[in-house]
């Protein structure tokens, strides 16, 4: 046989080289190749040479799920603010999720803040009433002009014959009224009038002039306050008075 190392021609079953004195064994053990290492995982592949992947989908599911909590986690709750008249009360938050509907206070309530347009605002109201019948004129229109016409305002009566509205303050004097009704004349008196005998109030209605004294006021206001201004106007027709009312209205009017 050859040796293996340095190629000298042995006898076929020598145990090592006649030139060399090299064992045949002990060569041949050292040239084996390794025997093969175990698997990271230290167990077999599955068959087929198929990787398991079954670690890596659990690991990227883990990965995409940190992200989704971060978004729809709850919302941290404020802390409470202290109150806003400085009693230092805390303020209650309601939140949906919370069994009651309504928050208990903590404070009084705070008190309603005008606008300083609106408090220098003229404040006026009152009622118009029929002259004879001394009954609510529902309908009323009510025009408040200033001197120069510049500014108007108007109302409409209710069925009690009140009307309120606000009007723009005047630098100096006030303003006139006029008013009107299908119904009624367009002069108008004030409420005082009212207080007079019906021939007297017959008569007053009958009489022919330009305007009534009380077409020539001018109404005046306060900032912020109330003026109260009643008027009465007189009907068209005396339809609504008695027979009894008539007749003495009739009298007034004829001076009897």
């Amino acid at each position: 046989m050859k040796c293996p190392n340095c190629g000298h021609e042995n006898a076929d079953g020598a145990a090592e080289c006649a030139k060399c004195q090299v064992i045949f064994g002990k060569l041949s053990a050292r040239k084996a190749p390794p025997p093969a290492e175990p698997s990271p995982a230290g167990r077999p592949e599955p068959a087929g040479g198929k990787k398991n992947t079954l670690p890596k989908i659990l690991l990227a599911l883990a990965v995409a799920a940190v992200p989704a909590w971060f978004f729809l986690k709850p919302a941290a709750r404020p802390a409470a603010l202290p109150a806003a008249d400085g009693t230092g009360q805390p303020q209650l938050t309601v939140y949906a999720d919370d069994q009651r509907t309504e928050a208990e206070p903590s404070s009084p309530a705070a008190e309603v803040v005008v606008p300083a347009a609106r408090q220098e605002m003229w404040r006026f109201e009152g009622t118009v009433l029929d002259l004879l019948k001394e009954t609510p004129a529902e309908g009323a229109a009510l025009k408040f002009y200033s001197n120069s016409g510049a500014e108007t305002f108007q109302a409409v009566t209710d069925a009690q014959g009140k009307y309120s509205l606000e009007l723009k303050p005047l630098e100096s004097g006030g303003y006139g009224v006029f008013i009107s009704h299908p119904n009624y004349g367009n002069q108008h008196w004030d409420a005082a009038a009212a207080k007079k005998s019906l021939k007297e109030r017959c008569k007053m209605g009958q009489g022919v002039q330009f305007m009534s004294p009380e077409e020539l006021t001018r109404h005046v206001g306060s900032p912020g306050g109330l003026s109260v201004y009643d008027f009465t106007v007189y009907p068209n027709s005396l339809d609504k008075l008695t027979e009894q009312e008539k007749e003495e209205c009739y009298r007034g009017i004829s001076g009897r």
